[in-house]
């Protein structure tokens, strides 16, 4: 049993088993590559540069050489578990929330993203109705993600975000959308279950003062009349 990466040359040999005895080629230490009873090939501690294409080769007792390959993918799942709709109140891990508009509104848009995941996903949007569903044509983009070195993040680089908006040109209240996320770094597929609602005008009460009529008070001036009897005084005693 012969496990190859890249080709099947003899420079491309990562590891054997004849035998029953199990050896790593080519220089590569211990410890790296194993293969187990199955005859698969183990890989300790993945990392990206493991990405490819692998070949094998194993030739029974008495019979014709057997061969094939196994195509690897570096797998990023996203750090939510479900996709992300801007402008929606959503808790990490639910996967429904709501959009508010205003209730005079007739157009919006929704937009989901599943942000830094390797291979990248495939997001569509669907409107859900009674008795049915419809897909919705989205404008989708899909953005490379290469961190700086100083970062510390390298599981999340050299990883993809996707986007998807929609037009919506009718808002009605309480319309039920859904953003489905499809692909293997979200192990099949997830979804956000969005619900549109619209916001109604509401009349504000405030309360009123009652203001009496005041009576001003001025103060009172009372004049009284005072009178001095005039005396005379003399210094010639009276005769």
């Amino acid at each position: 049993m012969y496990w190859y990466f890249g080709s099947t040359s003899d420079a491309s040999l990562l590891i054997s088993n004849f035998f029953g005895r199990v050896a790593p080629q080519n220089g590569i230490p211990e410890g790296v590559y194993d293969i187990d009873n199955d005859f698969s090939l183990v890989i300790e501690n993945v990392t990206a540069s493991n990405e490819g294409t692998y070949y094998f080769q194993v030739k029974p007792r008495s019979k014709e050489v057997e061969s094939g390959s196994v195509e690897v993918c570096d797998k990023v799942s996203p750090s939510r578990p479900y996709p992300t709709v801007i402008g929606c109140n959503q808790d990490h891990d639910a996967d429904t929330c709501e959009v508010r508009v205003r209730h005079d509104s007739t157009v919006h848009y929704l937009t989901c993203v599943m942000e830094q995941v390797k291979p990248a996903v495939q997001l569509r949007w669907i409107h859900l109705f009674l008795g049915g569903q419809t897909e919705l044509s989205a404008y989708r983009t899909v953005r490379p993600v290469v961190l700086p070195a100083y970062t510390g993040s390298s599981l999340r680089n050299n990883t993809s975000s996707t986007s998807a908006s929609v037009h919506l040109t009718r808002v009605d209240d309480e319309e039920v959308y859904e953003c489905e996320a499809v692909g293997v770094a979200v192990g099949n597929s997830t979804r956000t279950r969005v619900y549109l609602t619209k916001t109604h005008p509401t009349t504000a009460t405030h309360p009123t003062t009652a203001t009496h009529p005041t009576t001003a008070t001025h103060p009172t001036t009372v004049t009284h009349d005072t009178t001095y009897n005039e005396v005379q005084f003399s210094n010639n005693p009276r005769k």
